[in-house]
């Protein structure tokens, strides 16, 4: 949850007064669309979608604060997005918000209290606390209310403080934020969208299924931490739900913050299950259980709910009877019992997903297949799913963290859209060769405009050198697929432990992903012909003879987070793998996001340019541009030093 304030929100963003973010819209534009924000949460962001559903903007706000998962108010992304619509001829006729406040307080508020305070007076305290909140009382009032003493008894009065004084007050924030949004847009329509049900409208609008089981994983939303629906002919229904502290997304991050890691770092976990056994699976056998299309969650002698800290929040986590089977990491050290912690957490999570999954798909008589959620980004789990006998494809949305539901926020306002899979992810930001050019020169750029660019790029990087492309619009979601990327040749031994420790300064077990055109997929990857893996977001088993050809791109247990490339979707990054198989002969390129370690995705031209500089890559091709490393003076400063460099940046330009 956003540690942020109300009033920390109002002054750091210095929020618009009433109706000044709708006064931004052209509306002389005829081209209807719906503003999507994804907020209150990590990883925030803002979209726009057209009357027929089609994604047309999509942006998180960390691309542009350089802030990794920020969890701030995304004002930077609501601008870039009414800046789209407005030159592109669209006017926005409704804004919808990805958290529902109401929900969070009737639902998560109420469901803990009644989980750990037993008083027969329950429904009048409840009742109690609903006047206060549509009051808008602050916590302090509440609990110096006569009739709050009067409810709870001098017996559970501290544990009811202790509990309101952390769920209440985020219940009032979050009410005072969504009217705050509400307010700067007045008087466009508004809309509170259910933070799971944003994140279904993404996923199963964009899969082009007309008829699919929908499953949605995360840590939770306002309460909920794993939902299924069905999604059929344009109406998704729930079916079933399991709600907050029982959490797979909350499970997954107690293990990575136990391995010395923290929240966002979970895909280091993910990496380094393949090294190790899942010898500890007793631990959980009993802690969890599913039952159809539900789980629960049972203490144990290694699990137990507790507080969250000083605050009133409970969650589970490890007991010290765990602690002395696995030992705490010190210094960074990762031990074999760590790694096989890791393989065990992964084994559990595969297996309630799969459980899960074909549970649902057999109720509903359909192989179709939709996830997203924040444990959608799980590729060892997708893959699973994706084998299933009663499966037969399966679309996870690539942003399904919670980027994604800016856009199931604005999808709310759509009644119906045709089915038609989306493929095509660039939705960000986009700047010409002029505008490329100019900003080459303005910092003193040495460079050339080759006749061919992908075959420039594809002579470099078949002689082992590492090339930085930077082309058309930045992705939506956390991959970057070829238009804000870092490429190498893997047929190249040692080229995963350069990357790793010379480009990215990122832990050695960390694999890369490949990339090859889809026609050449089947003979290196368990793809079967025509099957498309666009996203890098399902990790399958490798041939022999990729394994042979280019280990350094296949995982310890012999997997790949593959990407395969299409011309109509992806024509740049398709005429580099294609040049690269004509002059070299290979089929595969290591595709890796243009950052390093510890920065977000680069977006504009000049956060290319900067971190090329300061990265230890050979070349960048930005645009119809070559900028060669040793003909320019590199940035040398430390990684603290350098990272604030684009954050100014965004709040200066914000400010003025």
């Amino acid at each position: 949850m956003n540690a942020l304030s109300v009033t920390e929100y109002m002054e750091r963003y210095e929020f618009p007064e009433k109706g000044e973010l709708y006064k931004k819209i052209d509306k002389g534009n005829h081209q209807l669309c719906y503003l999507g924000i994804g907020a209150l949460s990590h990883d925030t962001s803002a979209a726009i979608v057209d009357s027929h559903g089609r994604t047309l903007y999509a942006v998180s706000e960390e691309r542009l604060t350089n802030i990794k998962h920020d969890s701030r108010f995304p004002i930077g992304a609501i601008i870039s997005c009414i800046d789209y619509a407005n030159k592109n001829g669209y006017v926005c006729k409704g804004v919808g918000l990805g958290f529902h406040a109401l929900s969070f307080f009737e639902k998560l508020l109420v469901s803990s209290l009644k989980r750990h305070v037993r008083i027969e007076e329950i429904d009048e305290l409840i009742s109690f606390l609903k006047t206060h909140y549509a009051n808008e009382s602050n916590c302090t009032q509440v609990l110096e209310d006569p009739i709050f003493g009067d409810i709870s008894g001098r017996e559970n009065r501290d544990l009811i403080s202790r509990i309101l004084s952390y769920y209440y007050n985020y219940a009032q924030k979050y009410k005072t934020i969504e009217n705050l949004v509400r307010n700067v847009f007045y008087p466009l329509p508004f809309r509170a969208v259910n933070h799971h049900d944003a994140h279904a409208l993404s996923a199963v609008h964009a899969s082009g299924f007309p008829h699919a089981g929908v499953l949605i994983v995360d840590g939770h939303g306002e309460y909920q931490s794993t939902t299924l629906y069905e999604w059929h002919e344009n109406n998704l229904v729930k079916l079933s739900e399991v709600n907050w502290p029982d959490s797979l997304g909350s499970l997954y991050l107690l293990v990575t913050r136990f391995l010395g890691f923290d929240y966002g770092d979970e895909y280091k976990v993910m990496g380094m299950a393949a090294y190790g056994k899942p010898r500890f699976r007793d631990i959980f056998d009993d802690f969890i259980t599913v039952n159809g299309l539900t789980f629960c969650c049972q203490e144990n002698d290694f699990l137990e709910l507790d507080f969250v800290g000083n605050t009133g929040q409970f969650r589970y986590k490890f007991t010290d009877s765990l602690k002395e089977i696995i030992p705490e990491v010190k210094n960074r050290e990762l031990k074999k019992a760590h790694f096989d912690l890791a393989a065990t957490i992964q084994m559990v999570i595969e297996d309630v997903i799969t459980s899960l999954s074909q549970n649902l798909l057999g109720r509903l008589k359909t192989p179709k297949m939709v996830m997203a959620g924040g444990v959608g980004l799980n590729g060892l789990a997708n893959n699973r799913v994706r084998k299933l006998e009663n499966c037969n494809e399966i679309y996870v949305y690539p942003a399904s963290g919670d980027d994604g539901t800016s856009v199931g926020a604005a999808l709310s306002f759509i009644d119906a859209s045709t089915p038609q899979q989306q493929v095509n992810f660039n939705l960000g930001y986009e700047t010409t060769d002029s505008q490329i050019e100019k900003t080459l020169d303005d910092l003193g750029i040495v460079y050339e405009r080759p006749d061919d660019i992908h075959m420039k790029i594809a002579k470099a990087l078949g002689t082992g050198k590492i090339v930085a492309r930077y082309h058309g619009r930045s992705e939506f979601g956390p991959r970057a697929l070829g238009n804000r990327s870092i490429l190498a040749d893997p047929s190249f031994a040692g080229m995963k432990d350069l990357l790793n420790v010379r480009i990215k300064h990122r832990e050695k077990f960390r694999p890369f992903a490949p990339a090859c055109l889809l026609e050449d997929a089947p003979q290196y990857f368990d793809l079967e012909d025509g099957e498309i893996a666009p996203f890098m977001i399902v990790i399958v088993a490798t041939k022999e003879i990729t394994r042979q050809q280019y280990p350094e791109i296949v995982h310890q247990d012999g997997t790949g987070r593959v990407q395969t490339v299409v011309e109509t979707e992806h024509h740049d990054f398709y005429h580099i793998l294609k040049q690269h198989k004509q002059i070299w002969g290979r089929e595969i390129l290591i595709n890796t996001s243009f950052n390093v370690n510890g920065e977000t995705i680069v977006d504009n031209e000049q956060d290319a340019i900067e971190s090329f500089l300061f990265m230890d890559i050979d070349f960048l091709a930005i645009g119809d541009f070559w900028v060669d490393k040793i003909k320019n003076e590199p940035i040398q400063s430390s990684i603290d030093d350098f990272l604030p460099i684009r954050r100014a940046r965004y709040f200066t330009n914000k400010d003025s």
